[in-house]
């Protein structure tokens, strides 16, 4: 089983009105006892704090070999372009994609064949457009996230927590692949193909071997 870190930076009106999606997820998966944490980071430098706390939890000794991920989910109001903080400043995917690197190289990268170096990241977006953060993996040697998990058009937060909770007894519970687990989130939430997996260059790379 998988460590599972939330990060959420709901608008104001989300707190007011007590819609937290990642607040909710998280009670969801302690109760299932998966590894899981929880932060609330309403601007960039608590997002950064967040990940440094992260990479320390996660740790570095990790047999190679072993491929252990960790799986990042932020629950955030997003678009194309990337997303927003509650206090209404904006991270692009160019500028999340530094933090997911500097991430990926605290924990330890995994070498796959030939030392080809793998991000142990899963990056799970809940916000609308989350799968535009795959502009990330565009002109990097080495990819911030080994796999990225969001939606590809506005989705709801009712729908979101449906899916990501199915997600996550699946891929991590369960041991389902991430392409399996994510057509079950669809079926669960009611959704055809909004959710969808992207995997890296690397990885992509070994599966074709």
């Amino acid at each position: 089983m998988e460590p599972i870190y939330i990060i959420e930076s709901p608008a104001p009106e989300d707190l007011f009105d007590g819609r937290n999606e990642g607040e909710a997820l998280y009670k969801a998966l302690k109760l299932a006892e998966c590894k899981t944490n929880y932060w609330l980071a309403t601007d960039y430098e608590m997002l950064r704090k967040a990940l440094e706390l992260i990479a320390s939890g996660f740790g570095t000794d990790h047999s190679p070999g072993e491929m252990k991920s960790l799986y990042l989910h932020i629950s955030a109001h997003g678009n194309e372009k990337g997303l927003g903080f509650t206090n209404g400043s904006f991270i692009s995917w160019k500028e999340l994609s530094s933090l997911l690197k500097s991430l990926s190289e605290n924990i330890g990268f995994e070498l796959a064949d030939v030392n080809l170096p793998i991000s142990r990241v899963v990056l799970c977006l809940s916000s609308c457009f989350g799968l535009s953060a795959g502009e990330m993996y565009e002109g990097s040697s080495v990819s911030c996230v080994q796999a990225i998990v969001g939606p590809n058009e506005a989705v709801t937060w009712p729908d979101a927590l449906t899916a990501f909770t199915t997600f996550y007894h699946l891929a991590n519970l369960k041991d389902f692949s991430l392409t399996v687990a994510v057509e079950k989130m669809n079926d669960a939430a009611g959704l055809n193909g909004v959710f969808v997996d992207v995997q890296s260059p690397e990885v992509s790379q070994v599966l074709t071997r």
